[in-house]
């Protein structure tokens, strides 16, 4: 069923390609976001940049770099880019169908990750999405057995989004992990919850400040992973 699931994702997000050529491309909504986090588990601070925009009204599309600073932000330990394209079909004045395509890469090696995400809006200031996303390694790594194996894993996510007014918006984002193949989370165990509650204040029509905090579960070193992500979002 997962690998079923896997195929629709990625065929799905195969024809976001194909949306650039069918007409002229109109970028629209083009924004920096600077973001600083600290996770208590992996006792790491972590800065990432990411340059976004809207084209043709309903493609999303990011690029970012993030960079890992260790305890003390005076390390330069890793750091890694991401791609990113959403399209988003509506199927009603209230339902829509998100595929999404991430692809990753870094020092470890790149990954591409299929997503597929379906959003109905509740209220005028309410909605709900749901979304799965496959990360897919492009290379193998030694599981729990000593053997080489991609360490890929399942996501399933859920986020509740309120307009809270015309400037606060709020999301609860809960998430459940699973491992693949025979590796183990930072928990010792193939499943894992996180949790994440996100807020942000528009401040004027450029500037967009924002925080979440996130329960990750635990780190790969099994100590406790607690998240605190401070940003702010400017509108070009």
């Amino acid at each position: 069923m997962k690998k079923i699931m896997a195929g629709i994702v990625i065929t799905s997000t195969l024809g976001l390609l194909s949306s650039f050529s069918a007409s002229a491309v109109d970028f629209t909504s083009p924004a920096l976001d600077f973001r600083e986090a600290y996770m208590s588990g992996s006792k790491m601070f972590q800065t990432r940049l990411q340059i976004s925009s809207v084209i043709n009204d309903n493609i999303w599309f990011s690029y970012q770099n993030t960079i890992n600073h260790g305890a003390h932000l005076a390390e330069f330990k890793s750091n890694y880019s991401e791609v990113e394209v959403a399209y988003t079909i509506p199927v009603t004045d209230k339902f829509s169908v998100i595929p999404d395509m991430v692809f990753n890469w870094g020092k470890a090696g790149t990954h591409i990750d299929p997503i597929l995400k379906v959003s109905y809006q509740l209220q005028p200031d309410f909605s709900v999405m749901a979304g799965y996303r496959y990360y897919h390694n492009n290379y193998k790594a030694e599981n729990i057995y000593s053997v080489e194996e991609r360490n890929n894993s399942h996501e399933y996510d859920l986020w509740f989004n309120w307009q809270v007014t015309k400037k606060i918006f709020l999301n609860y984002n809960p998430v459940f992990l699973q491992k693949q193949n025979d590796f183990r989370f930072g928990n010792g165990k193939k499943t894992m919850w996180q949790h994440t509650v996100y807020a942000n204040y528009k401040y004027d029509d450029r500037w967009t400040p924002y925080i979440d905090l996130s329960d990750l579960g635990r780190a790969g070193n099994g100590d406790k992973e607690y998240r605190v992500r401070i940003g702010v979002k400017y509108s070009l």
